[in-house]
């Protein structure tokens, strides 16, 4: 049968439209957020990592403080933006086994140009 959706169409339609914005919200400031990362990856005396097998792979998983922070800033504002038409979580996942660390996340949203594309 496959995944089938419980929700109208116009909330998969502002949920895509959340998606796209918080792409382009990230695509704004990504050489921030990859500075962040780098300061993130390098931080390793008082964030270490552990490397675990997280259903993709083997991965350095690290917590990414900096990332993080700029990626609330972010939902935050859309947020606001959006008001009642926000839809779906506002959970940044990073460091975790979703988004083992700073430089999947930055890959992540790398990839968006070209899969629209």
């Amino acid at each position: 049968a496959g995944a089938r959706l419980t929700h109208d169409h116009w909330r998969q339609v502002r949920y895509v439209r959340q998606s796209l914005l918080i792409w382009r919200e990230v695509s704004k400031r990504m050489f921030k957020l990859w500075h962040a990362a780098d300061l993130d990856f390098l931080d390793s005396a008082e964030t270490p990592y552990a490397l675990r097998s997280t259903g993709q792979g083997l991965h350095r998983v690290q917590p990414a403080h900096r990332v993080a922070k700029e990626m609330r800033a972010i939902v935050r504002s859309l947020q606001t933006r959006l008001g009642d038409e926000w839809v779906g979580s506002s959970v940044v996942h990073l460091g975790d086994h979703n988004v083992p660390n700073a430089l999947v996340f930055i890959d992540k949203y790398a990839q968006v140009p070209r899969i629209l594309n």
